[in-house]
């Protein structure tokens, strides 16, 4: 009598711990997805704060790919740009994530407007 108890009780304990491995399969997948975002995220971040930052006259020759890392994420940057009014400038940034975290591209679009000359000395 004594075997066949423990045998239900492997076998519940069995159909209890499948459960539980498909439970914490869906976990590292939403885990792995949240990283990810996470990742791309901070390289759009990185991405608008650099446009920001560049000055107006260099704003042309920073056009092109560049191939970057932030933690375990491998990206490309796209940078391209557009004049679409004589002070006014349409800075587009592809962000095109690679290797472990593959996924969409994302783009990030800045207008930047050019800075009045407030020194006389310019």
């Amino acid at each position: 009598m004594s075997l066949i108890e423990v045998m239900f009780a492997l076998a519940i304990m069995s159909v209890g711990l499948i459960a539980l491995a498909g439970l914490m399969y869906q976990v590292a997948r939403q885990t792995h997805a949240s990283t990810s975002a996470s990742y791309r995220s901070t390289a759009l971040q990185r991405a608008g704060a650099w446009m920001e930052s560049v000055p107006w006259d260099e704003i042309p020759g920073s056009t092109g790919c560049t191939a970057d890392t932030i933690g375990v994420l491998s990206y490309s940057n796209c940078v391209s740009y557009q004049q679409t009014a004589a002070a006014l400038r349409k800075l587009q940034v592809v962000v095109v994530p690679e290797g472990k975290f593959v996924s969409l591209p994302e783009t990030l679009v800045v207008f930047r407007h050019q800075g009045l000359l407030l020194s006389p000395f310019q």
